[in-house]
């Protein structure tokens, strides 16, 4: 069954969803096109967190759009051209990037035809990039495409900024060869205990002081994670590691907003910051002159 197109307005905002008989995803272009809902059709389980007409955290803008942390805290955004803030080059590069703050106009023609594409055309740095969401039976794919502008190297640090729905229960599995995980600072540990007590894979963080653990895994051999409820449904996401090689894994058991949720980032960097990386010369993270680059992420409930 082919992929329907549909809008609504939700408490004013316009959102754009797409669905077939298994799986439906949904965003708002106001928002940066944060997509608001991955759903489950079969099981009901929604894997994005946090947003919905009738929740508390009612999807809106950020009280200060320089802050992430004054925003939904839901939702699938896109981290670019860094994570955290810092400076490159002379220039101020927001915290979690600049597509969340800038709203993208879904292509009417495109989602027509099934597809939601978005863009857009960074401020902070030269670069022009493009998303384009697809359905495939049960499988969501969120194609890239990111350009670099100038006639100069230009450096770029992405990450896929999901916020997943943490449940009693859910199991976070990597591929077995990943035993091993590192923090912001370089600091390795063993996964899925990073420390006593705790297991990262199941967001069990009893022994952590703040309940909250950011840490890094890869490179992968295969780029691959698979969330799995312990009432059935599973989420299972893949992307292509000679692009992305690593992955950032981020819990919050009530520490950041009182909120409970995890995200599985694959990225191009075992950084938050470009400014860390900008030394390195590594592809991975620079592009070429006039250099296009693309990717995608699946992610196939079921």
């Amino acid at each position: 069954m082919p992929a329907r197109h549909s809008v609504r307005r939700v408490d004013g905002h316009e959102i754009h969803t797409l669905a077939n008989a298994k799986v439906s995803v949904s965003l708002a272009p106001v928002y940066g096109a944060r997509v608001v809902s991955l759903r489950d059709l079969a099981s009901g389980r929604e894997w994005f967190d946090g947003w919905a007409p009738a929740s508390e955290r009612r999807l809106r803008a950020p009280r200060d759009p320089a802050d992430f942390s004054t925003g939904p805290g839901a939702g699938l955004d896109e981290c670019l051209p860094t994570v955290a803030p810092c400076r490159v080059a002379g220039r101020e590069l927001p915290d979690h990037g600049e597509p969340w703050t800038t709203p993208a106009p879904v292509d009417p023609v495109a989602a027509q035809g099934g597809e939601l594409v978005s863009a857009w055309k960074l401020r902070s740095l030269p670069l022009d990039f493009t998303r384009r969401i697809t359905l495939s039976g049960a499988t969501v794919r969120f194609a890239y495409s990111l350009t670099n502008r100038s006639a100069r190297p230009t450096p770029f640090l992405w990450a896929w900024h999901a916020l997943l729905t943490l449940r009693r229960g859910d199991r976070l599995e990597l591929p077995p060869a990943l035993r091993k995980c590192q923090d912001a600072r370089g600091q390795a540990f063993p996964w899925p205990g990073a420390m006593p007590g705790c297991d990262l894979s199941r967001a069990d963080l009893e022994a952590a002081p703040k309940k909250r653990a950011k840490v890094f895994v890869g490179p992968f051999a295969r780029g691959a994670a698979t969330l799995h409820d312990s009432r059935g449904p599973s989420l299972s996401l893949r992307w292509p590691t000679e692009v992305m090689p690593y992955a950032g894994i981020w819990i919050t058991r009530g520490y950041w907003n009182g909120l409970h949720h995890w995200a599985v980032e694959p990225t191009n960097a075992r950084a938050d910051a470009l400014a860390e990386i900008t030394r390195d010369k590594s592809p991975l993270h620079w592009l070429a002159p006039h250099e296009t680059r693309e990717w995608f992420v699946t992610a196939r409930v079921g």
